[in-house]
């Protein structure tokens, strides 16, 4: 009985061998491909998120040049210049006639 027993262990051990050595190239290119698909991600999300930064600075800049473009349009538009009279306009000599 102990050969039929050894004979089970021998044959299923070999054919689990078979069977790990059969499912090992798949399960590595498998591996291989989660690993490079995971870089691929985190290399797209870096990209995403600098481009974000980029954006959001940009209009912080765009934000702060039209603050200070109205800030500067407001101050002057505050205060208008003072108008000086100017001279008399000339009639010739002659009166100024009253037409009515």
């Amino acid at each position: 009985m102990s050969s039929t027993i050894n004979a089970q262990v021998v044959d299923s051990v070999a054919a689990t061998s078979t069977l790990v050595l059969g499912q090992a190239p798949a399960s590595a290119q498998a591996m291989v491909d989660l690993v490079a698909a995971q870089a691929l991600g985190v290399l797209l999300h870096g990209a995403v998120h600098r481009h974000q930064q980029s954006a959001m600075s940009g209009a912080a800049a765009a934000t702060a040049a039209c603050t200070r473009i109205l800030a500067a349009r407001s101050a002057t538009a505050a205060a208008p210049p003072a108008v000086q009279p100017g001279p008399a306009p000339a009639t010739g000599g002659k009166p100024a006639s009253k037409e009515g």
